[in-house]
């Protein structure tokens, strides 16, 4: 069974009783529109304005079309609630994720500036220790600690 919408509620509301007095005859067919909305209501052509769809709809369960605005206004009401309720949600979830974003990158900046600032203070730092030769400027047989004099076997 179809069920109206707040648009045919809408549209039906100011003009009902003289779409009834013209489906009873209590009002005389005068224009082509009129006489085409009798032919609808007595079933010899089908329905094309929007006007005759909406009354054959509330004809066929004729309900009380304030009573029935306002539950689809208080429907439609709840829904924009919800919409809202979501919207809010997902924008709460964005800034989550922001902040989140924002943190990891301070965080990673930090970390970076800590590994610079350690990097400049060792090259300033005499009391760390250098080493100034490498492994090239050790010569004869003693070599470097741990150096055996013998080459290392391939593996």
């Amino acid at each position: 069974m179809a069920t109206l919408t707040l648009v045919e509620v809408e549209l039906l509301l100011p003009c009902l009783h003289d779409l009834k007095r013209l489906e009873r005859g209590e009002v005389q067919a005068s224009t082509a529109l009129r006489k085409h909305f009798v032919r609808v209501c007595l079933g010899e052509t089908a329905a094309v304005t929007a006007h005759e769809k909406a009354y054959l709809t509330w004809r066929a369960t004729k309900p009380d079309l304030e009573r029935l605005k306002t539950k689809l206004l208080a429907a439609e009401a709840q829904s924009l609630t919800h919409q809202n309720q979501v919207l809010a949600a997902a924008a709460r979830d964005r800034e989550q994720k922001r902040a989140a974003a924002e943190q990891r990158i301070a965080r990673e900046a930090r970390q970076r500036d800590a590994r610079e600032a350690g990097l400049r203070v060792a090259k300033r730092d005499p009391k760390l220790p250098r080493f100034e030769k490498s492994w090239n400027d050790y010569e004869g047989p003693t070599g470097p600690p741990g150096y055996s004099g013998r080459p290392r076997r391939k593996t």
